[in-house]
């Protein structure tokens, strides 16, 4: 935890531009899986991202991250 704030206060982490690579995307009913990676110029993350479907509109519920710092 205390990594990660000194990420936030050099602004490593957070307000940086990212790509976005995807992975798989799976879809069940009202319910989706994503596999994405983020990537800055500092760090990288590994994301599952858990939506479910809402009267029409993706929300998503759940992100799961890992963060490797560059």
């Amino acid at each position: 935890m205390r990594n990660n704030i000194e990420l936030i206060r050099t602004k490593k982490f957070g307000g940086s531009s990212r790509s976005i690579t995807y992975h798989s995307i799976e879809q069940t009913g009202n319910m989706a899986n994503a596999r994405v990676k983020l990537e800055s110029q500092y760090l990288i993350f590994h994301s599952l991202i858990v939506c479910v479907q809402d009267h029409g509109h993706w929300k998503i519920i759940n992100n799961l991250p890992t963060i490797e710092v560059k």
